[in-house]
């Protein structure tokens, strides 16, 4: 996996510097611009193993730092292969994807399991599955979300059988996650 991290457009109402609120003399002001950040994470045939007694898998793609951040948002394009092993993934077997804070505990995905990505019904009969989504305006996953100093902030991509498999088995994954972000950084680090 890589990480790629890009400053955004700057707003035209700061071309002539901050807009400054009034102080008093004795006092002194720091000024600092935030502007949202692109963060892409990069995906490269990057294996989720899942496991027939479970039913479920989890790929760790991140943590994040400790540190106060808003996550505007995310766009998803990720294409997702099935192992195809014989009584493993084949092509008949449907997946449900989700990326949360939380792993897969079980093959139903819910609540701190799809937190970043609501469940999203992959039911084509083939080995390969793309995943493209945009995750404003979702029911279960909503943004902006706010991260505060927590050094355990991680992301999962989370993937649930609704119809299981007797053999262990893995999904490969590749394609870019985009989160959109604000660092407000950290005064107690």
């Amino acid at each position: 996996m890589s990480f790629k991290t890009r400053q955004l457009g700057r707003s035209p109402a700061l071309r002539d510097g901050s807009p400054l609120p009034s102080h008093a003399a004795t006092m002194g002001l720091d000024v600092q611009l935030l502007t949202p950040q692109k963060l892409t994470l990069k995906l490269d045939g990057e294996s989720l193993p899942v496991l027939e007694a479970n039913d479920y898998g989890s790929l760790e793609l991140l943590t994040w730092q400790d540190r106060n951040i808003h996550i505007l948002g995310m766009e998803v394009d990720l294409t997702l292969v099935k192992g195809g092993l014989t009584n493993g993934l084949i092509t008949t077997v449907d997946l449900d994807v989700g990326m949360g804070s939380a792993a897969a505990s079980a093959a139903t995905l819910a609540t701190t399991m799809i937190d970043y990505l609501e469940k999203q019904d992959l039911d084509t009969d083939a080995l390969s599955l793309t995943l493209q989504a945009h995750v404003l305006g979702q029911a279960t996953a909503t943004f902006p979300k706010q991260l505060a100093d927590a050094a355990a902030n991680k992301v999962y991509l989370n993937v649930g059988l609704p119809v299981g498999i007797t053999a262990d088995d893995a999904i490969t994954v590749t394609g870019s996650i985009d989160f959109y972000i604000i660092d407000l950084g950290n005064r107690t680090s």
